[in-house]
């Protein structure tokens, strides 16, 4: 079974980047692939993904900081409280996927798309949505942080593209 660890922005999220993400639950739902997700918490559009995601019939884990672990969760969902800081909870979501789902954030999604870039995973980065993360495009448009590395960075201006994007990269690491 696949894993894959999603990372999204806590604030208010954007109209467009919820659009996009309603976009890439639809789509990947309607692949038939099955990922189970893991989740950093339930706050902005990580909530709306977590939502969504629950509600088209997949397997959410949430990997919650000891700052977050007083807060409510869907029903449906499963909680692992760390007891860490959101540093260490990061390293625990990100190396719990086996590519990283990245649907727009600051400084906490960066720092989770640069800790699985680091441990060698794809990262699949939902752009165009005016937050922050939309900046990694433009600084490693080839999907290289490092020169000596592969190009473990893929950008989508679109949530189905995005999904189909993962789809093919799933039935490759399935095979």
């Amino acid at each position: 079974m696949v894993s894959i660890a999603l990372s999204a922005y806590s604030g208010e999220p954007p109209e467009r980047a919820v659009r996009e993400v309603e976009r890439f639950v639809e789509e990947l739902a309607a692949s038939g692939h099955r990922p189970v997700f893991f989740l950093g918490g339930y706050r902005g559009l990580m909530r709306v993904a977590a939502d969504l995601l629950l509600e088209a019939g997949f397997t959410v884990v949430f990997i919650i900081p000891v700052e977050y672990e007083g807060l409510k969760h869907p029903k449906g969902g499963i909680v692992v409280r760390t007891g860490m800081s959101f540093k260490g909870r990061n390293t625990v979501m990100v190396r719990s996927g086996d590519a990283l789902v990245a649907l727009g954030g600051g400084a906490g999604t960066i720092m989770e798309i640069f800790a699985a870039y680091g441990e060698g995973k794809r990262v699949f980065l939902l752009t165009g949505c005016g937050l922050p993360s939309d900046r990694l495009a433009e600084a490693y448009p080839d999907g290289r942080i490092s020169p000596e590395t592969p190009p473990l960075l893929s950008f989508h201006r679109d949530g189905r593209n995005l999904a189909r994007a993962l789809t093919r990269y799933m039935g490759k690491y399935q095979a």
